[in-house]
């Protein structure tokens, strides 16, 4: 909602709140294209440099001003036999955009040009990624390709690399003894200088009314206390954030307060004095395609002012065109109709089945015939989005990974499982208590499983490369290099549902009789054969279960994935559930997208028809032996 009148209104606003005490950064995010104030800029975050001062002295090296003096410092630093590099930073993909955006800002690249035409591709940004590409792959620690700020941030506060660039907000855990190796040594300044100027990247966060709030004003009220010249004071003197107010950062009895060093504090002043936009600035926009508020494309059918509209309309075609259609099957078994006595109760579970099941499926159909991007109205395109699929490398891509992810995390969870099963069929003391914690892994949930192994991948912190080296094995770099990606995520799949393998498998032993084994001992078979020829035939169907369930599960995952490599390092790991993410979600190509969920989902159908055709056509003879 607009807050302008709620600004200017001196009835609701505190006098010393003035449009022009807001930083020109935080004006730019909080103001569309018409001068409408849509939020109130509360916190801005400037990208500053972070360095060792005790491994600057040591090495006798300056701070660098410039690219080039960054760079020339960092290779001077940089020391691989004492463990030591000279930077770090997000290569991770993705989170790697807001500090590539200090590159690129100070190689001189613009977002947008005058027309709205995208500039990221141009000479600048180029050249901006070269000597992005530069520092992460020859002064950077190993496997920093897959870094996001938690792993750089590790690796600067256990004094393992020498400079981090990220954002300023990150000065009490370098100052904190209980986090950091480094407190007392850590030197704070501006982001050095690059060939068209000097920048910082800003971003920053504001408040704002939703337009459906029933009580603006007190949202507003709201809104005012966040960004109060009280509340902004103890945002800077923590060190966790800086507010978009100048009368705060220019407040000396504030600065007195602040708990984080004076030179945290003088860097947060000079970069604000060079900050810049860290993205592009989104206008407000009437309509796409019509005139100025027509909500009308010329030459298509008019566009809902909502998606929830659309949906409304494109529900409301699809009832009136069915519903002849059923008209006619009632009339056809008006002969056979018995009593309608039961459709009071199987009615709602029909609504449930066509509102979550039958109604998704036929829009996202419908939508896999369009082009339709977020913001522009949908054009039919009938199969175009489908024959594009094959000549999509990235999705070629993402189809590979995905069999190899879901082979490997198939095959491993079944064989240990079934290993575990066997193990634990046996008797022996404390067997219930041992499989109690066995299955622990299946009920953690996946993002707190996919933090803690991401610390553990860690290539100079990580518990697994300690272990190894224990016993005299090189380090890995696990999820931090393309080869080794997909083989650590299975690793971890693994580790949390090998537990459901072992339980389906305990469970087919179980109901095993115990006469043939009995007969079989009487026969002098050994263990292996007995497994061989009586567990392994009886327990198949099981294994088919376990596999089919494994597979489902496998061929979609996505958390797991997500919250430790985002699909990265580049690629590497993306797979074809992740694809669609980044195309429905930050490409916003809501068409491409539904084209990709409907293969999907035959992709899933093959594989689960192929398991069931496999299951069915197997017969076992009284020998063990396939018939």
């Amino acid at each position: 909602a607009d807050m302008s009148g709620y600004l200017k209104d001196p009835n609701l606003t505190a006098p010393d709140l003035v449009e022009s005490d807001f930083s020109a950064a935080g004006l730019q995010y909080a103001k569309n294209d018409k001068g409408q104030m849509h939020s109130l800029p509360w916190s801005v975050d400037y990208f500053i440099l972070y360095y060792n001062k005790e491994l600057f002295q040591k090495k006798g090296v300056a701070v660098p001003k410039t690219f080039d003096e960054m760079v020339a410092a960092a290779e001077t630093l940089t020391d691989p036999k004492e463990g030591t590099f000279g930077f770090v930073g997000r290569g991770l993909r993705n989170a790697n955009m807001t500090l590539w955006t200090n590159f690129f800002l100070n190689y001189g690249g613009e977002f947008l040009d005058a027309k709205g035409n995208i500039l990221t591709d141009g000479p600048e940004a180029i050249e901006a990624t070269k000597m992005y590409q530069r520092l992460l792959t020859k002064v950077a620690p190993p496997g920093v390709s897959g870094f996001n700020w938690m792993e750089s941030m590790a690796s600067f506060t256990q004094g393992r690399s020498a400079m981090w660039i990220d954002g300023v907000g990150w000065a009490p855990p370098l100052e904190d003894p209980a986090a950091s190796r480094i407190v007392g040594k850590v030197g704070y300044t501006m982001v050095p200088a690059g060939p068209k100027g000097q920048y910082s990247a800003t971003y920053g966060d504001g408040l704002g009314i939703a337009q459906a709030s029933k009580n603006k004003e007190a949202a507003y009220l709201l809104c005012q206390w966040a960004v109060s010249k009280a509340q902004g004071a103890r945002l800077l003197q923590s060190g966790g954030g800086v507010p978009f107010r100048n009368s705060i950062l220019n407040d000396a009895e504030v600065r007195k307060g602040v708990k984080m060093p004076q030179e945290w504090l003088q860097s947060v002043i000079d970069s604000a004095k060079i900050s810049k936009l860290g993205l592009p600035v989104i206008i407000h926009c009437d309509a796409v395609g019509g005139g100025p508020g027509d909500g009308v494309e010329k030459g298509a059918r008019a566009i809902p002012p909502d998606p929830g509209a659309q949906r409304e309309v494109v529900s409301g075609v699809t009832a009136t065109e069915s519903a002849p259609a059923r008209s006619g099957v009632a009339a056809h078994e008006t002969a056979g109709w018995q009593s309608p006595s039961y459709w009071p109760f199987v009615l709602p579970a029909l609504i449930v089945v066509l509102a979550v099941i039958i109604f998704p499926w036929a829009y996202t159909i419908w939508m896999s015939l369009h082009e339709w991007k977020v913001g522009a109205p949908p054009t039919f395109v009938g199969l175009a989005n489908y024959i594009r699929l094959p000549s999509d490398a990235r999705f070629v891509e993402s189809v590979w990974h995905t069999l190899v992810y879901t082979a490997l995390s198939v095959a491993l969870p079944l064989l240990l499982g079934t290993l575990a099963a066997v193990v634990f069929h046996a008797k022996f003391p404390m067997r219930g208590l041992l499989r109690g914690l066995f299955i622990l892994p299946m009920m953690a949930t996946p993002v707190a499983i996919a933090l803690v192994w991401t610390m553990m991948f860690h290539p100079q912190l990580g518990i697994l490369n300690y272990l190894l080296s224990l016993v005299g094995l090189p380090p890995q770099l696990w999820v931090f290099h393309p080869a080794t990606v997909i083989p650590s995520l299975v690793l971890v799949e693994t580790w949390q549902w090998t537990p459901l393998v072992m339980l389906i498998v305990l469970g087919g032993l179980a109901a095993i009789p115990a006469e043939p084994y009995e007969s079989a001992l009487i026969d002098g078979a050994t263990r292996w054969q007995i497994f061989r020829y009586i567990s392994l035939p009886l327990i198949m169907p099981f294994l088919f279960i376990a596999s089919m369930i494994r597979m489902i599960d496998a061929v979609k995952s996505f958390d797991i994935i997500f919250a430790i490599t985002q699909g990265g390092p580049g690629s590497a790991s993306e797979t074809i559930n992740l694809y669609l993410y980044s195309v429905a979600f930050v490409y916003y190509d809501v068409g491409y997208a539904s084209a990709i969920v409907v293969v999907f989902f035959a992709l899933i159908v093959a594989l689960a028809g192929a398991l069931l055709r496999l299951r069915q056509r197997t017969h076992w003879n009284d020998t063990g032996g396939i018939a």
